[in-house]
C-alpha cells in the first residue's frame, strides 16, 4: 500500500509539473498584460474624474459669476447721486411730486426687469437711513420697516465693515407665509449711507448645483470668508455637522476622513465674495468607477485565463495519459487484481506489461521473504520463552526470600517485599497472553511494579490514580498499562526529583480512554517524531529504546483496531504523556 501511494504521488507530481510549465508559459504573460491594461485604465479613470471634478468647480464658480453680474448691474444703476437723493427724499416724505412719481415708476420698472430676469433672484431691498424708517422692496416698493416681517437685514446692512458681504438666512416677508432660505448679498453705497440687498432663492441655486454632481455621493459646499456654511449639495443627505465644517476649513488638504470614510477634496476660491467652493468625492467612487470602466476588460481577461487553464490541464492529461495508465497497472498489481489490458497493442505497452510482470514476481518474492523472517523471529522468541522454566524462577526467588529471613531473624525487610512483588509480576506476565484480566488486576500488578521502582529510585516520584470505581471490573488485555508506566519512569522521572505520574481512565460514549502523563524531562522534538513514526509501523525491525511501548501499541492494534493505537505527546523539560482508547468495553 505504501508503494502504491508513492507511485500515485509521483504520477501527480509529473502532471503538476507539466501543468505549471504550461501555466507559466501562457497564463502569467496574459495576467501581466491584463494587470498593465487595468492599471492604465485606472490611471485614465483617475484623470477623467479629476478633470470632471475641476470642471464642476469651474461651473460652480461660473454660476456665482452670474449672481455677481446681476448684483453689479443693480449697483451701477443705483450708484447715481441724483437717483440716491431722489430715493432718499421719497423715503423721508409721505407725499411725492409728479416728477418723483414718474421717476419712481421708471425705477420700479427697472427693478422688476432685473428681478424677473432670473429665477434665482427672490427679491431686492434698498435702504437709506431716513426719519420715517422706510425701505424699498422689489415686491411692495416703499414700506415701513415695522410692517415688514423680514427686517433684520437692515441691522446687518448698516453694520457692514466691508463693501460687500454674503449670508445664508431665513426670509419671511409676510407674517402668514412660511420662512424660506435665501442667499443674501449685502452691498454698501460708496458715497452715501445705506445700500441694497440682493436675495437669491437657495432652492434654485441648490437645484443647479445638484445638476453639477457627476458621481454618486459627490458633494458641493460653499463657505463664506468666516468659514460658515452657505450651501450644501450632497444628494439629499443630512445636514453637515460642525466638526465636518471645521475639517472643510482646513487649507491644503487633498484627502479628508469624514465618519471613517475617506474623501477626495478639491477646492476653489471665488474672489468677489471670498467664497470657498469645495467638492467632496468618496475615494470608493474612484475604485467603483475604475472597476466599471475596466469591467469588460477584466471579464475578457478572466475568460482568456479560464480557457488557458483548461487547455493547460487538458494538455497535461494528454501528455501523461500513458503514465497514468502505468501507475494504475502498478496499483492493480500490488493489490493482486486482474490487470486491464491496454487499449493500444503497441510495443510500448508490451514493454510496460513485461515490467509489471517482473514487478509482480519481485513483489511476491519480497512477501515470501518477509513471512519467513517473521516466522523465524517468532520461533526464536518462542524457543527463548521455552528455555525459561517458570517453576525454577519461582523456587529460586522463594529460596532467596527464606535466606534473607534467616539473616534478618525472621523480620521482613524491603528485599523480602521486593522479591514477593517480583514473583507476582513474573507470574502475571507469564500468564496466557490471549487471556484478559480485570482492570483491578492490571492496577494491582502495576502498583507492585511501581513499588519496586520506587525502592530503586528512593521514592523520588509519586503516582496519582484517577480511576472511577465503576470501571475497575472492566476486562482488558494484560500488561497494557505497565509498559507505558515503565516508559514514564525510565525515560522521564529517572533523573528528576519530585516526579509525578498521573494515571487516568475516562469513559466516553462508546469507548474508554486510558491516559498516563508525567512531569519528567520530556523528549526532544526529533526524538518524539521518531517515536511517533515507530508507533505507526507495526512489527518494526529496528531496535528501539521504547520497545515496551511499541509492543503495547502493536498488541492494542491487533486486539482491537487502528483506533486503539497509542498516541504520545511531549514538552521537552516539562513532561510527556500517552493515551489510547478501547471500544466495546
Amino acid at each position: 500500500m505504501k508503494r502504491s501511494k508513492k507511485t500515485i504521488h509521483i504520477k501527480y507530481q509529473f502532471i503538476k509539473k507539466n501543468f505549471i510549465v504550461l501555466f507559466c508559459s501562457f497564463v502569467l504573460p496574459t495576467l501581466a498584460l491584463g494587470i498593465i491594461l487595468v492599471f492604465l485604465s485606472w490611471q485614465k479613470t483617475s484623470t477623467e474624474i479629476q478633470k470632471r471634478t475641476e470642471n464642476t468647480l469651474s461651473l460652480a464658480s461660473g454660476y456665482l459669476d452670474g449672481l455677481h453680474n446681476n448684483n453689479q448691474t443693480v449697483g451701477l444703476y443705483l450708484e447715481n447721486s441724483s437717483l440716491i437723493l431722489g430715493l432718499n427724499r421719497m423715503m423721508s416724505f409721505k407725499d411725492i411730486s409728479y416728477t418723483e412719481s414718474v421717476i419712481l415708476k421708471q425705477f420700479s420698472l427697472f427693478i422688476n426687469s432685473v428681478t424677473n430676469s432670473s429665477q434665482n433672484i427672490d427679491s431686492l431691498y434698498i435702504y437709506i437711513p431716513n426719519s420715517l424708517n422706510r425701505a424699498y422692496t422689489s415686491g411692495r416698493q416703499f414700506i415701513f420697516l415695522n410692517t415688514l416681517s423680514d427686517n433684520e437685514w437692515v441691522d446687518r446692512l448698516t453694520g457692514l465693515e466691508h463693501d460687500v458681504a454674503i449670508e445664508l438666512r431665513r426670509k419671511k416677508e409676510y407674517s402668514f407665509e412660511s420662512p424660506k432660505q435665501v442667499l443674501s448679498i449685502y452691498n454698501r453705497f460708496h458715497m452715501y449711507a445705506g445700500g441694497w440687498v440682493m436675495n437669491y432663492s437657495l432652492s434654485n441655486i441648490t437645484d443647479y448645483y445638484d445638476s453639477l454632481l457627476s458621481f454618486q455621493d459627490q458633494s458641493i459646499y460653499l463657505l463664506d470668508q468666516e468659514g460658515n456654511l452657505l450651501l450644501q449639495c450632497n444628494n439629499g443627505n443630512d445636514q453637515v455637522s460642525p466638526d465636518t465644517i471645521q475639517f472643510l476649513n482646513k487649507p491644503g488638504q487633498e484627502r479628508i476622513l469624514l465618519h471613517n470614510i475617506p474623501y477626495i477634496i478639491k477646492t476653489a476660491e471665488y474672489e468677489p465674495y471670498q467664497i470657498k467652493i469645495i467638492t467632496l468625492l468618496p475615494q470608493s467612487t474612484l475604485y467603483t468607477t475604475a472597476l466599471e470602466n475596466a469591467y469588460h476588460m477584466i471579464l475578457l481577461l478572466c475568460l482568456i485565463l479560464i480557457i488557458i487553464i483548461i487547455m493547460a490541464y487538458v494538455l497535461s492529461l494528454n501528455s501523461y495519459h500513458q503514465l497514468h495508465q502505468v501507475m494504475e497497472w502498478f496499483d492493480q498489481a500490488e493489490h493482486h487484481q486482474a490487470l486491464i489490458p491496454p487499449g493500444n497493442k503497441d510495443m510500448y505497452s508490451q514493454i510496460l506489461q513485461n515490467i509489471i510482470r517482473i514487478f509482480l514476481e519481485n513483489d511476491y518474492l519480497q512477501v515470501q521473504l518477509s513471512e519467513r523472517k517473521y516466522r523465524q523471529k517468532a520461533a526464536e522468541l518462542q524457543a527463548l520463552q521455552y528455555q525459561i522454566n517458570p517453576h525454577f524462577l519461582f523456587n529460586t526467588l522463594q529460596t532467596i526470600h527464606y535466606e534473607i529471613l534467616e539473616i534478618t531473624n525472621g523480620q521482613q525487610s524491603k528485599a523480602n517485599f521486593m522479591i514477593e512483588w517480583l514473583s507476582d509480576l513474573l507470574r502475571f506476565a507469564l500468564g496466557s497472553p490471549d487471556s484478559k484480566v480485570t482492570l483491578q488486576q492490571e492496577i494491582d500488578n502495576c502498583m507492585k511494579y511501581i513499588q519496586i521502582q520506587q525502592e530503586r529510585y528512593d521514592n523520588t516520584f509519586n503516582v496519582d490514580w484517577r480511576i472511577p470505581p465503576s470501571l475497575i471490573s472492566l476486562e482488558v488485555p494484560r500488561l497494557i498499562l505497565q509498559p507505558m508506566i515503565e516508559n514514564s519512569i525510565v525515560h522521564g522521572l529517572k533523573y528528576k526529583k519530585n516526579g509525578k505520574i498521573r494515571i487516568q481512565v475516562i469513559r466516553k460514549d462508546t469507548y474508554v480512554v486510558f491516559m498516563i502523563v508525567d512531569n519528567g524531562c520530556g523528549m526532544a522534538p526529533d526524538k518524539l517524531r521518531k517515536l511517533k513514526e515507530e508507533l505507526e509501523t507495526m512489527h518494526s525491525e529496528c531496535i528501539s529504546e521504547h520497545i515496551g511501548l511499541q509492543n503495547c501499541n502493536d498488541r492494542l492494534v491487533l486486539a482491537y483496531s487502528e483506533e486503539s493505537r497509542v498516541h504520545v505527546w511531549s514538552w521537552e523539560g516539562r513532561g510527556m504523556g500517552g493515551w489510547f482508547r478501547v471500544t466495546g468495553l
